[in-house]
């Protein structure tokens, strides 16, 4: 998938303000199949503060429901859950890490 600008940005502000040792975007859940499809927009690592950033983007334009309220609440939620199963399966495997 294509970074879009906003992940661009994210990413940006990761590296410049928040000084993170290291910053990926459109990453993917190891293993392939359905976990492999789902994608974090930006991750950044702050090795000094041991701080993982699990960021996701959206950039809408004519705002970020995706469809109605429902289906955008549950979509954020199915996207927070793919944050915290990756700090789960990956973070842990590094000195502890906090989530922002």
């Amino acid at each position: 998938m294509k970074t879009d600008i906003g992940e661009y940005i994210v990413g940006g502000y990761l590296k410049v303000i928040k000084q993170c040792d290291f910053v990926d975007y459109n990453v993917r859940m190891p293993g392939g199949g359905l976990k492999g499809l789902s994608e974090l927009d930006v991750v950044g690592l702050d090795f000094k503060t041991k701080t993982a950033y699990l960021c996701e983007v959206t950039t809408h334009i004519r705002g970020l429901l995706y469809g109605n309220n429902q289906t955008t609440v549950e979509k954020i939620k199915q996207k927070h859950e793919v944050q915290k199963e990756y700090a789960e399966l990956l973070l842990t495997v590094v000195e502890q890490f906090s989530l922002q």
